[in-house]
């Protein structure tokens, strides 16, 4: 990203494509560990003991996500999160413009909500090209009848 003066004040802007695969544009939390393995660009929600897990949206308390793993974390080992920013994983095929939601996989990422009875629908961004995403990740979250 880059600082602009913009309306009498500095800007943060995104990139709509990081220029490289397995980068990212924006803020990542950090002071965190990782409560388990965690792959790069996992969904992850903060557990009551302060460490990252594996969000799922139909998995008992494993939501809401509250963010992607921004680096590969191991259990104790400090893992960086982003919750509002631009991702790039040419591993990716993602319909442009097309919202994406947690999913009923630990960890993953699809663009069809969840739809079984009790699964949790949270959108954590959209689809800015077919590699990219903008992520922004706000915790809320419905529940399927």
């Amino acid at each position: 990203g880059a600082n602009e003066w913009l309306g009498g004040a500095f800007v943060t802007t995104l990139r709509a494509i990081p220029p490289t695969d397995d980068s990212y544009d924006g803020r990542p939390i950090s002071g965190r560990n990782a409560g388990a393995t965690i792959a790069q660009w996992e969904s992850v929600y903060l557990a009551s003991d302060g460490r990252w897990q594996l969000a799922d949206a139909n998995g008992a308390s494993t939501y809401p996500c509250r963010g992607l793993a921004v680096t590969a974390g191991t259990a104790d080992a400090e893992l960086r999160v982003i919750d509002d920013g631009v991702a790039r994983n040419d591993a990716w095929a993602w319909t442009v413009g097309g919202d994406i939601y947690l999913s009923a996989t630990p960890g993953g990422l699809t663009q069809t909500a969840p739809s079984t009875s009790g699964d949790k629908v949270q959108k954590l961004g959209y689809a800015l090209s077919a590699d990219t995403m903008r992520v922004r990740v706000t915790g809320d979250y419905i529940t399927v009848p």
